[in-house]
């Protein structure tokens, strides 16, 4: 890895991290025979090294929300949220727990309770030793053997050969070979007593159990407080760093799930962004929805992938709509100017045919080609009319024609040997908000081209239907045929001016009708062959949407 400036920024703060956290282990009062035991040094290095690999990703995290990178905005602050309540929970354990080891008050109740424990079990020492002191009076003849025997604590008592108090004790034998010429304590777990076995005297004395339970319950207490009070000092340190050990391995396992989380929910966000900014370069790439997601996100990318189909769809419109514009100024400017001097030639020839004098073999060759002169100008006239018609549709005005009337008109008018038109109409009359001459002209366009169509592809009668519903205030017809139907190639183009897959067609045709459809605030769209899924309509369908008129 070489080191340059994107590399220091990371290794820097974290060699200043590590120093610092070795640092405190050498300063902290830890004995040093835990640094020389090996397990405790690897979890130490391996704790080390988690911290390294979270404090990584934390810079890492860091620097790209300072540049503002899409995703990691959010995704650090959620994992200094995060961090920072774990740090706030660690600190309060290791207050509390500092607290509670080195509060006055509650050290000062350990300590009575202490010396509660301690006089107990010095009382109890001194009833014994008390007991021990009445003995040793008697065995200097400071008690008389009479007051002794009266004792009830005197369980035996033997002066010289003769047995002045026997008793029955199982381990009364092993009690006086254990005790010689002093007064010696015997404890066993049946009794306690004292014995003493000299020549001139023996004796076992009771002890009272009660005593002897005290002190040993006292003594254990004292122990076990003297071991806790010992490790006291240190006990805050080794606590501290158990928690340590365990807390930060679970620390960074929450925050890597936590970042993983965090993935998890923006990475469709990123998504987003990267395809919408797509969208300003008229790039439309559907995104594909996530295997086993279905949350918001999974409806956002769903309505996205909608809305960019729409936005395409525009903006194809927008680009005919630019072409369409162009065309229309430059067709109205070539018919103008293509029309002038058609009316001159007409003249030439009629004046040619009326002044021509001879009766002869070219005159009739004349007339001839004369004739042919004004059938091709008559047709270069009819074509100057529909460029008119193409570039003048908005300017004629819009009125209410009736569908059902209108629709029965076209079919008496089409039907016949070679043409079959099937209606579906609505029940009840309705009317559509558009100049009727544009738009008979609109549908015996689409008429025509569908015979043209049937009969390229040798088909001997051409079936029709014309299928009108109503959807939000607008007229909906579906115009499907059994023709061939449109290549997929060349779907894309049908409504571009000039475009034709006729030897003598000029092009223009469904360019004029669509433009008709949309100056009356409409659209005409081609859904493609055999929509209808109809063994009858197989060919092309194409669906207008105009208007209602009111």
């Amino acid at each position: 890895m070489k080191l340059n400036k994107k590399n220091l920024r990371f290794i820097i703060p974290i060699l200043l991290f590590d120093i610092a956290i070795i640092a405190t282990l050498l300063l902290v009062n830890i004995p040093r025979i835990i640094f020389y035991n090996p397990i405790f040094i690897i979890i130490i290095i391996a704790e080390i090294v988690i911290i390294d690999f979270f404090l990584h990703t934390l810079l890492s995290q860091y620097y790209k929300y300072k540049k503002r990178i899409f995703g990691e905005i959010i995704k650090f602050k959620i994992t200094i949220y995060v961090l920072a309540n774990f740090i706030i929970t660690f600190i309060l354990i290791i207050v509390i727990f500092i607290f509670i080891n080195n509060n006055p008050g509650l050290n000062k109740a350990y300590d009575d309770l202490y010396t509660q424990i301690e006089d107990s079990y010095k009382t109890s020492l001194m009833e014994i030793e008390k007991i021990k002191g009445y003995l040793t009076d008697f065995v200097e003849n400071k008690i008389s053997v009479q007051k002794f025997l009266s004792d009830p604590d005197t369980l035996y008592l033997k002066a010289g050969n003769v047995i002045l108090k026997q008793c029955d004790l199982k381990n009364k034998d092993e009690v006086l070979l254990k005790s010689r010429n002093q007064i010696d304590f015997f404890e066993s777990s049946d009794f306690s007593c004292f014995a003493y076995n000299s020549k001139t005297i023996c004796f076992i004395y009771n002890v009272d159990q009660h005593i002897i339970n005290t002190k040993n319950k006292a003594f254990s207490i004292l122990t076990s407080y003297r071991k806790i009070y010992s490790q006291k000092k240190t006990t805050p340190i080794y606590t501290s760093l158990a928690l340590f050990i365990i807390f930060i391995p679970i620390l960074y396992i929450q925050i890597y799930l936590l970042v993983k989380q965090i993935n998890y929910i923006t990475s469709p966000l990123y998504t987003l962004v990267s395809h919408m900014k797509k969208i300003s370069s008229n790039v439309f790439e559907e995104i594909p929805l996530p295997k086993k997601r279905f949350d918001e996100f999974a409806f956002l990318i769903i309505q996205f992938n909608k809305m960019q189909k729409q936005l395409e769809h525009r903006t194809l419109l927008l680009k005919y709509q630019e072409r369409y514009d162009t065309f229309k100024k430059v067709s109205s400017r070539f018919a103008h100017e293509i029309k002038n001097p058609l009316t001159p030639i007409l003249l030439s020839c009629e004046l040619i045919e009326k002044k021509y004098p001879y009766d002869d073999k070219f005159k009739t060759y004349l007339f001839n080609k004369i004739s042919i002169i004004k059938q091709n100008v008559e047709t270069i006239k009819e074509n100057i009319g529909k460029f008119y018609s193409f570039s003048d549709v908005d300017s004629n005005l819009s009125n209410k024609v009736p569908v059902i009337d209108f629709f029965n008109n076209l079919k008496n008018y089409w039907n016949s040997d070679y043409i079959n038109i099937n209606l579906q109409l609505p029940a009840d009359d309705i009317y559509v908000a558009i100049n009727q001459e544009n738009f008979e002209s609109c549908f015996n366009n689409l008429i025509i081209n569908s015979y043209e169509a049937a009969i390229s592809a040798q088909i001997k009668k051409v079936e029709i239907l014309i299928k009108i519903t109503t959807e939000n205030e607008k007229i909906v017809i579906l115009f499907s045929d059994n023709g061939p139907g449109v290549e997929d190639s060349i779907s894309s183009s049908i409504f571009e001016p000039y475009f034709t897959t006729k030897e003598s067609g000029s092009g223009i045709g469904l360019s004029i009708v669509k433009s008709t459809f949309e100056s009356a605030n409409g659209t005409l769209v081609f859904l493609g062959n055999n929509y209808l899924n109809s063994e009858t309509y197989r060919g092309a369908t194409f669906q207008i949407e105009i208007p209602a008129g009111k």
